[in-house]
């Protein structure tokens, strides 16, 4: 069997596309992933091919230098660790830009052929990482670092994908983006989505959180963080019908100050908050749902732009329709099944409110029926069949 190691920048838990892919690897190849972080539950998530190894970066000046600048070096720490199991690789498999150099290190040991998935167009989203606020000096501090680190980060992926055998990406919007900056045709494209499932289990919210059956719900399922138009949401429910109540499935940096707002501006009724669930119940608490609700921030930067939202995968699996951003890639998968209503890329507040009750009060059968068509295209089972391509 062929044996493939697998880099990670991040806790392996948060990342359903590696995990899913490394999946449909570990059939029938032996498989190491490193990653930075742990938890105790990482070895469930795969069977007895894959074996697991955390490097957990030095908290050390070196480090945080190298995290805001020269970030394609961050992760070359991981290499001694590559390098004490002393394995032969066939094939290594990069997730997102900072870890390319690192699998080059590795390839000069190994020969093996490198598989750079870039799941995000990741030089335009460095202005992510520095507070959105900052003033004064601070801000041109910030403004000067993001542009080092674009500058630094285009130069050296471009020098790397002369050298890349294989570049996968999320979606056609980003693969045509690459193509068009970097000359490559033979981008393959995976899409996050779920697996196919006849499972209809679902989540009774109404009887879960005691309100009445004839509330109409309104999921967001995710992470609580910039990016996603959160802030609009929650105003907009000032002026939904008062039958409706959104809730909000998930944690992250923004989600206090998301319920400090809701108790601001008296929508408590309205609007309810509740932990994430395991990824593999996620679904059961999708399909409770009467619509879903997901937006990109495009004028944050291009991949926000370009890109996809997992939820709107998720939502079509559930076969409920939504509320989503017009965004190019989503336009693009409306244009062949009406899935769900847009609102602008601005995120009006009183727009967004318009099209939630227009969800709640105008038929969506056609959306429903279009939603599950839909998932018997953009599914997981497809997906795999061109990962297995690339490794076969």
């Amino acid at each position: 069997m062929k044996r493939i190691c697998v880099l990670l920048p991040g806790k392996i838990i948060y990342d359903n596309r590696v995990i899913k892919t490394i999946n449909v690897l570990n059939k029938y190849c032996f498989v190491d992933l490193y990653y930075t972080y742990s938890t105790p539950i990482d070895n469930d998530l795969f069977n007895s091919n894959t074996k697991l190894f955390a490097c957990p970066p030095k908290n050390t000046i070196k480090q945080k230098i190298l995290k805001h600048s020269f970030f394609i070096y961050e992760y070359n720490y991981i290499y001694n660790e590559v390098k004490k199991h002393n394995k032969v690789y066939d094939y290594i498999w990069a997730n997102d830009l900072p870890v390319l150099k690192l699998a080059f290190k590795i390839k000069k040991k190994t020969n093996g052929k490198i598989i750079y998935d870039s799941h995000e167009i990741y030089c335009e989203t460095i202005n992510q990482f520095f507070p959105e606020n900052a003033k004064g000096i601070k801000k041109l501090v910030f403004k000067g670092l993001i542009s080092m680190m674009r500058f630094i980060g285009n130069r050296a992926e471009a020098n790397m994908l002369k050298k890349t055998d294989f570049f996968v990406t999320v979606c056609h919007s980003v693969k045509e983006y690459f193509t068009k900056k970097y000359g490559r045709k033979d981008i393959h494209v995976v899409y996050n989505c779920p697996p196919l499932s006849n499972n209809t289990d679902k989540i009774d919210f109404k009887k879960m959180l005691g309100i009445s059956n004839n509330t109409f719900i309104l999921l967001y399922q995710g992470v609580m963080n910039q990016g996603r138009a959160l802030n609009q949401m929650i105003e907009a429910h000032q002026f939904t019908d008062e039958d409706i109540r959104f809730i909000l499935m998930g944690n992250g940096s923004i989600k206090n100050h998301l319920i400090s707002k809701t108790k601001t501006l008296g929508l408590e009724k309205k609007i309810i908050f509740i932990d994430p669930v395991h990824p593999s119940e996620l679904l059961k608490y999708t399909r409770g749902a009467d619509a879903g609700i997901v937006f990109q921030e495009t004028d944050k930067n291009l991949s926000k732009k370009l890109g996809i939202a997992n939820k709107f995968f998720e939502y079509m699996h559930a076969g409920i329709p939504f509320v989503a951003t017009e965004a190019p890639e989503n336009i693009h998968i409306v244009n062949q099944f009406p899935v769900c209503i847009f609102v602008n890329s601005k995120h009006d507040v009183l727009q967004i409110a318009q099209q939630i009750n227009k969800l709640k009060n105008e038929p969506v059968k056609h959306m429903k029926e279009a939603a599950l068509k839909a998932a018997k295209y953009y599914n997981w089972d497809k997906q795999a069949e061109v990962i297995k391509e690339i490794v076969k």
